[in-house]
């Protein structure tokens, strides 16, 4: 397990941030390389701990082939696996709290997702979606 994603401390007020940070990006459009769905939640995890998990990707992309490429370049071929190597292993959904990641598989493929209850908060080609938390792949715990 990546001890700085699982084991960092959540600020005091991480709760009124998250809520904070979710307002924020359901009013930015959805490009791929600035705000797509593994951007936007791997900039709440920074937010949350201090810690960006996309640091290797941004400015690497802005089409959907140009992520899909840098995913096999800098990645391992897809964004969940991905963002396992990068984060640590996985959990199962039902283990994740407010505030962790959760691997989504969509319409339009895998996407990261912030966990927001019962819900988690993506976006994508369609805008920002919330999608039920029972449809999450796997989890990531972020943060103590």
């Amino acid at each position: 397990m990546n001890a700085k994603y699982a084991s960092a401390l959540r600020p005091a007020d991480w709760s009124a941030r998250l809520v904070d940070y979710i307002e924020q990006v359901r009013h930015i459009d959805f490009v791929w390389g600035e705000n797509d769905c593994a951007l936007m939640a791997s900039a709440w995890v920074e937010e949350l701990i201090g810690h960006d998990p996309a640091s290797d990707f941004r400015g690497r992309y802005t089409t959907e082939m140009g992520a899909i490429r840098a995913l096999k370049r800098y990645g391992t071929g897809t964004l969940l696996s991905t963002f396992e190597g990068i984060v640590g292993p996985v959990c199962a959904p039902a283990q994740v709290r407010r505030g962790d990641i959760v691997g989504l598989v969509t319409e339009q493929g895998e996407a990261l997702g912030i966990c927001v209850g019962a819900m988690a908060a993506t976006t994508g080609p369609t805008g920002f979606n919330l999608m039920r938390l029972l449809s999450a792949e796997c989890g990531w715990k972020i943060g103590s």
